[in-house]
């Protein structure tokens, strides 16, 4: 698993000053945390400007800025194909902004600056900064600065904030939608839109690559150049990282395929390791290739429907009878998978793509009621 980002930060910039009554946000965020059984302690407080909380292991700060942020900090983000195709008039809004908010949240009370880290190693103390390094507490620092973030947004109306875990940035609006989706969401991926060339009937195609997908399940995302829209390639890679990273859930296995109930849609995912590629990317990565998209009327080269499909419980016999003494061990492979993929609420399907007793392969396919779409 990749080392998480041990400081969560958003800046949420406004078009005025004073957007926010700081005091009544920071006492309604301290409330909500008592009725879960959380208790933060002002450690320091400035009303109106900064606030420093403590509690359950995580330090929060909020501080109010009644001036312009620097516009260099956006710089990156603006670069990016995602930021220029969502949110075109975005440089325009930090122009136009006078003041800003800054959340940060880090687990433990010292901050993870290479500084303190210096000083606590000179010590024999690097232990203290060890906190807050599971995926675990990761999530949390993302959850605790979308929900501060939220709130600010919700009083302030910010006109654009800077989520710089993922350095997204977001009108208000959109931000507040992918706040409230929980954690990963896009907010938390920023896919880089690249050019994927024309598909073999003529269309255009684009290929994504993540940023930030690496510290949910442990590698960054490459899906195939493929014609669809790029908001459902985008839906692909967050089904991906929900199944990845929900109660039971697990990451789809090389070579298998997820797709919906219907088979109107098949997508597999290849594991390609360190010092692989997968086109002009190196590895590693999770590659993600679209195999069939009733919807938009695509298959890829070599894309055959299934011409039986079946189960570790319902195998014909003709199979098992190909089998032969693999029949033991292939059967209870589709088992274990079965039972990894009904813990998620997802249903196995082993397909025969070619016809009986020729040659035939095992892709399997996990199935849901609906495709996962977060986009």
């Amino acid at each position: 698993m990749a080392q998480f980002p041990e400081m969560v930060q958003a800046a949420l910039l406004f078009d005025r000053p004073n957007p926010v009554n700081l005091d009544a946000l920071i006492e309604n965020f301290v409330t909500a945390g008592t009725k879960v059984g959380i208790r933060y302690n002002r450690v320091e407080t400035k009303p109106g400007v900064f606030y420093r909380l403590f509690g359950g292991d995580v330090m929060i700060t909020m501080e109010y800025i009644g001036s312009p942020a620097k516009t260099q900090v956006f710089e990156a983000a603006l670069a990016t194909p995602f930021t220029r195709l969502t949110n075109p008039n975005a440089r325009e809004l930090i122009a136009r902004h006078r003041s800003h908010i800054l959340v940060n949240v880090h687990h433990g009370a010292m901050p993870p600056t290479a500084e303190i880290a210096a000083l606590l190693a000179k010590m024999s103390m690097s232990g203290v900064l060890q906190r807050g390094r599971s995926l675990d507490h990761f999530r949390e620092r993302l959850s605790l600065c979308g929900t501060l973030s939220h709130l600010a947004q919700a009083m302030g109306k910010a006109s654009l904030v800077h989520w710089t875990s993922s350095d997204h940035l977001l009108i208000g609006e959109v931000f507040a939608n992918l706040a409230a989706r929980g954690v990963p969401s896009l907010l938390h991926i920023h896919p880089f839109l690249l050019n994927g060339g024309k598909s073999a009937d003529g269309r255009d195609q684009v290929t994504i690559k993540t940023f930030g997908a690496k510290y949910f399940v442990g590698r960054e995302v490459h899906v195939v150049a493929n014609p669809l829209p790029w908001l459902e390639s985008l839906g692909l890679i967050l089904t991906f990282l929900n199944v990845a990273t929900m109660k039971n859930g697990y990451v789809v296995p090389d070579g298998d395929t997820f797709g919906d109930d219907d088979h109107s849609l098949s997508c597999r995912v290849r594991h390609i390791s360190a010092g692989a590629k997968s086109g002009d990317l190196d590895g590693p990565l999770y590659r993600l290739e679209l195999l069939f998209s009733r919807k938009h009327g695509f298959a890829s080269t070599g894309y055959v429907a299934p011409a039986r499909t079946f189960d570790d419980r319902t195998v014909p016999a003709d199979i098992l009878s190909d089998l032969g003494r693999e029949r033991s061990p292939v059967v209870e492979d589709m088992r274990t998978k079965r039972q990894m993929v009904e813990r998620v609420g997802g249903h196995l399907e082993v397909s025969e793509t070619a016809p009986p007793r020729g040659a035939w392969g095992l892709p399997r396919v996990f199935g849901r009621k609906k495709p996962q779409d977060d986009a």
